[in-house]
């Protein structure tokens, strides 16, 4: 019961952790009017900044929650599918065969981030997540 319990928890933060992490990108968005340049700095966003803010917000929210392995493959998920969720609202569509890759690397950088903060090197673990994250829209973009 405890192992189901831990999953759903897992689950429900990495919901909510997107979910807020989201909500905070589409505030700046508006007040700095930074929607007017989306298109320009799509690239820079995509390849840089997203990777930043992303595993930032996966690091708080593992630690908040206190997210560890195995469970932490469930975070990555919950977040993931919610990306996949905000994707097709703000596109209108979405390729599911396409969001292999970034579930996939949610998860990794899920578990690495639980990996380390349960080490007290969570530095480490944030600065290997965000480089694998990069690696990852460089080669997918």
């Amino acid at each position: 019961m405890t192992r189901i319990f831990n999953i759903l928890i897992a689950f429900l933060a990495g919901i909510i952790g997107f979910g807020i992490l989201y909500l905070l990108l589409e505030i700046i968005a508006q007040v700095t009017d930074l929607g007017i340049y989306w298109k320009e700095l799509f690239p820079v966003l995509l390849i840089l900044f997203s990777p930043l803010y992303e595993e930032l917000g996966k690091y708080l929210s593992i630690k908040i929650w206190k997210i560890t392995n195995p469970y932490a493959i469930f975070f990555g998920l919950a977040w993931s599918i919610l990306e996949s969720f905000s994707w097709y609202i703000n596109h209108g569509s979405i390729n599911l065969i396409k969001r292999i890759e970034p579930t996939t690397t949610h998860i990794l950088t899920s578990i690495i981030l639980a990996y380390f903060i349960k080490r007290k090197q969570p530095i480490r673990g944030l600065i290997i997540a965000i480089v694998i994250h990069i690696i990852h829209n460089i080669i997918y973009s």
